[in-house]
């Protein structure tokens, strides 16, 4: 199930951004009111959508009826890929893995999304405004390009991340190589990475260290670590699960 979404804003003048789109739309009908939520960590939610506009299958010889007293609600992901140019105010939105939905698909309206259902040279749709409640918190993300740079650690030594994806750890105290079960030398180097291009500081986010192959373990298998990524109060942090031997990034 993929839902895909076009933001159009024609009275813009600025490129739409992500966060421009994070929030509460809503579609209203007398008192009736349905629900899209772009959360910032990347979540959809919808809630009070009458089932005739997310389901497959329309009749093409007769429009569809929307019944407000039938409603669904679903989840998803979505993905948001920006206009590379300042003469487009445009931005793009892809939604995956949808739950509680047969069929989804939202296209661009004057000043807010259009929930499109039925057959598609009907052009049924529902319309989605930006609610005026408070969006959805959104947490903070940082790209590959972020994590560029020197990491120093009292507890951990000095971690640099360069950006041709190498590594190197310079310092690493005995405790530290100890629970990696990496010689006790420096420097130590290998190849870094993350899992994707733009990391939303949740539980998921992370740098994988792959140590180089002339550190292997005792047993002669690779060492791989995950280094989890953290907020602070004026910066990110990166440390393991049990949060120990925290680096934090050096300023420019």
């Amino acid at each position: 199930m993929v839902l895909s979404l076009a933001l159009m804003c024609s009275a813009c003048s600025r490129v739409i951004h992500r966060d421009d789109v994070i929030g509460t739309w809503e579609a209203r009908d007398g008192d009736h009111v349905a629900q899209l939520v772009l959360h910032g960590d990347g979540t959809l939610d919808a809630r009070g959508v009458p089932r005739a506009a997310v389901s497959d299958f329309p009749d093409v010889d007769r429009e569809v009826e929307l019944s407000w007293t039938d409603t669904v609600a679903f989840s998803g992901r979505w993905y948001f890929s920006e206009a590379t140019s300042e003469s487009f105010d445009t931005g793009d939105v892809y939604a995956t893995d949808i739950v509680g939905a047969d069929n989804v698909s939202l296209h661009a309206a004057p000043g807010g999304l259009a929930l499109q259902y039925g057959y598609v040279e009907r052009g049924q749709t529902l319309e989605f405004r930006l609610s005026d409640e408070a969006p959805t918190p959104v947490p903070a993300t940082l790209s590959r390009m972020d994590l560029l740079g020197t990491w120093r650690s009292d507890d951990a030594g000095t971690l640099t991340l360069s950006d041709d994806g190498t590594f190197t750890l310079t310092d690493a105290p005995p405790p530290l190589t100890t629970q990696l079960d990496l010689p006790g030398f420096s420097p130590l180097f290998g190849q870094w990475s993350v899992p994707q291009t733009v990391l939303p500081l949740d539980e998921d986010a992370y740098v994988v260290l792959s140590f180089d192959v002339a550190f292997l373990t005792a047993d002669g298998s690779f060492v791989t670590a995950l280094a989890k990524i953290t907020p602070t109060g004026d910066g990110y942090r990166l440390g393991f699960r049990d949060d120990r031997f925290p680096w934090v990034r050096e300023a420019d």
